[in-house]
Order: C-alpha cells, then sequence, then structure tokens
C-alpha cells in the first residue's frame, strides 16, 4: 500500500447556520460517533463540529483523523485494504486515539489497536468532484460507514487502556494515481 503522507489536508466541517425554515438534519463532511471509557471517557456525536486530517489515497487504504473540539484531541481510522469507490465489508482498520496533554506530566498519550484490531463497513463511497493539483487528478469521494472493534486501544507501553463503542463515521477521501 502507498500513501502519499506528507500532503494532508484539512478540512472544517462547519454545522448550522440557520434561518426560521425547519431545515433537514445536517449532514457534516467530516464525523465520528463514539463512546470511549476507560482511561479515556466521552462521547462524540456525529453531529460534533470536528476537522479533518486526510492523507491522499493511491492503491488502496484510507486513512482520516478526526480532531474534535474537546479534551480527545484525534481519533483516526486507518482503514487498510479499501480500494477507490469500493463498499461493503468488513476491512480490518487500525483505531488510534490522541488525548490532550496532562497537565501533570505534560505528555500527550497516543492508544491504538492493531492493524486488524476492528472492522469497518462502507455504505457509501461516492464521488464529489475532481480537481487538478501538484499530485495530478485528485479524486474526492464521501466516506460514509459503520466500524467495531474486538479490541482495546493501548498505548505503547501497555499501562492502560481506551474500549470503543460501535461507532458511525463520514469523511471525505481523497484519491489520486
Amino acid at each position: 500500500m502507498q500513501r502519499a503522507a506528507s500532503f494532508v489536508i484539512l478540512s472544517l466541517s462547519l454545522l448550522g447556520c440557520g434561518d426560521d425554515d425547519p431545515a433537514p438534519e445536517p449532514k457534516p463532511n467530516c464525523s465520528i460517533g463514539v463512546t470511549l471509557s476507560g482511561d479515556v471517557q466521552g462521547t462524540l456525536s456525529v453531529l460534533d463540529e470536528v476537522a479533518c486530517g486526510i492523507n491522499v489515497s493511491l492503491d488502496s487504504g484510507i486513512d482520516v483523523v478526526f480532531i474534535p473540539l474537546r479534551a480527545i484531541t484525534g481519533i483516526e481510522l486507518r482503514i487498510g485494504e479499501v480500494t477507490e469507490g469500493e463498499t461493503g465489508g468488513p476491512f480490518p482498520t487500525r483505531v488510534g486515539v490522541t488525548t490532550e496533554e496532562d497537565p501533570t506530566t505534560q505528555q500527550v498519550r497516543r492508544y491504538a489497536t492493531s492493524s486488524v484490531g476492528c472492522n469497518v463497513e462502507i455504505s457509501e463511497h461516492r464521488l464529489e468532484g475532481t480537481q487538478m493539483s501538484v499530485l495530478g487528478e485528485e479524486r474526492h469521494y464521501q466516506v460514509v460507514g459503520t466500524g467495531s472493534c474486538g479490541e482495546s486501544a493501548v498505548p505503547a507501553d501497555m499501562m492502560g487502556e481506551i474500549v470503543l463503542s460501535d461507532f458511525v463515521f463520514r469523511a471525505t477521501a481523497i484519491w489520486t494515481d
């Protein structure tokens, strides 16, 4: 699997500018709904405002980091075997969680499952547009899916864990040749 790891696109999904007319339920471009327990506890809603870091995908794999505006500084989904436009699954997935700096130790904690610790089902992988860049033609897709983990995310020192509930997500994937 090849990746252009140095090229990251940040997209901020903004919710809710409204008027008096009822609007359809918002569907942000980038969101994740998950509950975390263990060393870090909290729930993110699919309606929460988040930013996303997205690696450009070449042959296979989608790598997206959800950046909530709260104590969890990042949730990464690394879906390894999916190809451009592919739906279905299950696709083996690594989930990583990065927490805010601990005021006592001045350290950021990073937790992760193994590369096959979670599985994702992709229900939508729809082309939304193309554009030219220095990398060539970029094809922008909306990706929607659900996932579950059979193992906890643990830090490198194996001291602690984060348990993830089943989750739903929506993100942009960018494919290029």
